[in-house]
C-alpha cells in the first residue's frame, strides 16, 4: 500500500518537475538576455546616421526579455528613425541578436539658402543635402547608390529664416511627393528628362526644367496632373517641342502658353 502511494507521489513529482523544466527551458528559448549584437548594412546604399545605430544598440542592449515575435520592435525602430525603410531582427541563441537595417531611398538633391543671423551683417548661406521619401534632409557626404540615373535637383528659391539641420524633416515639404509624381508624368509625355525643379514658396509655383533647358511653369495650388494633361492634349495635335522653346506656361485654366527661345 505504501509502495503504491510512494510510486504515485513520485510520479506526480516527476510530472511537476518536467512541467517546471519545460517552462524554464521553453521560456529560455523564447527569451534570452542580449549580449552580442550584429548590425548588417549595405555600405553602397546606407543612409543611416551612426547615432541611430547607437540608439538601436542601446535600446536592445542587456534586454532580458525579447518576445519571439519581433515585429513590434522592428516597427518601433522604423517609426523612430525616419531614414529607415525597414529593420529586420533575428535571434541566434543563446545570446546574439542580428539586426539588418535598410535605408529609405534618396529621391532628390535639395538646395536652399538661409540667413546667417550670427553676424552684424546679414549673409545668405547656401546649403544642400539629399532628400529621402520621408522628406528627411541627409548629409551630402552620405554614401548613396543612384544607379545610372542622376538625382533630380530641387532649388528652394526663397531664402529661409533659419538653417534646416541634417536629419531634420522639411516640414513644409508635403508638396514633394506630388512634385515627384508630376515630374514622372511630365517626362512620360515630353519624352525628356526633368533635371531641375525651381520651387517658389510664396508664389506657390514651380518650374520643371528639362534636359534641353525648356521651362514648364506650373501652379502648386491647382492640380498638377490636370495642368500637365493640358500639355498632353496639345502635343497630340501640335508638337511644339520640335521648336526651340523658352518656356511653357501651364498655370492658366484651359490654356497652354508658350514662348519661343529668341
Amino acid at each position: 500500500m505504501y509502495q503504491g502511494f510512494i510510486k504515485f507521489f513520485l510520479s506526480k513529482i516527476w510530472i511537476i518537475l518536467s512541467v517546471i523544466c519545460g517552462i524554464f527551458f521553453g521560456w529560455g528559448y523564447l527569451t534570452f538576455q542580449v549580449k552580442n549584437i550584429s548590425i548588417e548594412r549595405d555600405e553602397s546604399t546606407i543612409n543611416v546616421r551612426s547615432g541611430s545605430l547607437l540608439q538601436i544598440l542601446e535600446y536592445v542592449k542587456n534586454v532580458s526579455i525579447i518576445p519571439l515575435k519581433t515585429d513590434s520592435l522592428e516597427d518601433h525602430f522604423v517609426r523612430t528613425f525616419k531614414e529607415l525603410e525597414s529593420v529586420t531582427i533575428e535571434k541566434q541563441y543563446p545570446q546574439t541578436l542580428y539586426i539588418k537595417v535598410k535605408p529609405l531611398g534618396i529621391v532628390a538633391e535639395w538646395i536652399y539658402e538661409y540667413e546667417d543671423k550670427n553676424k552684424n551683417k546679414k549673409k545668405l548661406i547656401k546649403k544642400s543635402g539629399y532628400l529621402n521619401k520621408n522628406n528627411l534632409l541627409l548629409e551630402h557626404n552620405t554614401s548613396i547608390q543612384t544607379g545610372e540615373n542622376k538625382l533630380l535637383v530641387i532649388y528652394d528659391k526663397q531664402p529661409r529664416e533659419k538653417e534646416i539641420h541634417y536629419y531634420d524633416i522639411i516640414k513644409d515639404g508635403d508638396y514633394i511627393p506630388d512634385i515627384l509624381a508630376a515630374k514622372k508624368q511630365l517626362e512620360k509625355i515630353i519624352e525628356r528628362k526633368i533635371v531641375t525643379v525651381d520651387y517658389y514658396r510664396d508664389a506657390q509655383e514651380i518650374y520643371f526644367i528639362d534636359e534641353k533647358g525648356v521651362v514648364y511653369w506650373l501652379y502648386l495650388e491647382d492640380d498638377l496632373f490636370n495642368q500637365i494633361e493640358k500639355l498632353e492634349y496639345m502635343l497630340n495635335e501640335k508638337n511644339i517641342l520640335k521648336w526651340r522653346l523658352d518656356y511653357i506656361d501651364l498655370r492658366i485654366n484651359g490654356k497652354v502658353i508658350y514662348k519661343f527661345d529668341e
